[in-house]
């Protein structure tokens, strides 16, 4: 004996459905009956689902194909998260690289520029300050625009 659903009064229902919203009420009364007899906790057997379906008028080939079907849209999903996954580990990894190298241009150069000012003559620090500083800009455009690329493709 099944625990009754409590029935809603004065409800007109539509005298036709469209494939999706059959699908979608059939879902929110599954979802509703489960609440009320196994709790919010409900999970189902495979066995369950197959009387359900029966209960329908659907044969068992179309509910294992559905599962297939499901099967593969979660396993797609999962590639795609890995990937994405992978997508942002590689921008991290390229930015946390372009830092580096900017706090080791700071250091030296800073560093340099003290020991030119401590030991007087020319100015030759500027040289290594822009040379360097070439270098950096060159590696910080090209992080850039691998990261822009890397977040146009997801």
């Amino acid at each position: 004996m099944r625990p009754s659903v409590a029935k809603v009064e004065n409800t007109r229902a539509p005298s036709s459905f469209t494939p999706e919203q059959a699908a979608e009420v059939i879902r929110e009364a599954t979802e509703l009956s489960l609440q009320n007899t196994r709790g919010s906790d409900a999970h189902l057997a495979y066995d369950d689902v197959l009387t359900m379906a029966k209960e329908l008028g659907l044969d068992q080939a179309a509910l294992d194909q559905a599962l297939q079907v499901r099967e593969r849209k979660e396993a797609e999903q999962k590639r795609l998260a890995a990937e994405d996954r992978a997508q942002r580990d590689r921008t991290q990894l390229r930015l946390g690289r372009f830092l580096n190298h900017v706090g080791s241009y700071a250091t030296v150069v800073g560093g340099l520029a003290l020991l030119n000012l401590v030991t007087g003559g020319r100015w030759w620090v500027k040289d290594v300050a822009f040379w360097w500083g070439f270098g950096l800009a060159m590696h910080g455009f090209g992080t850039l625009r691998r990261v822009l690329r890397d977040t146009a493709r997801r």
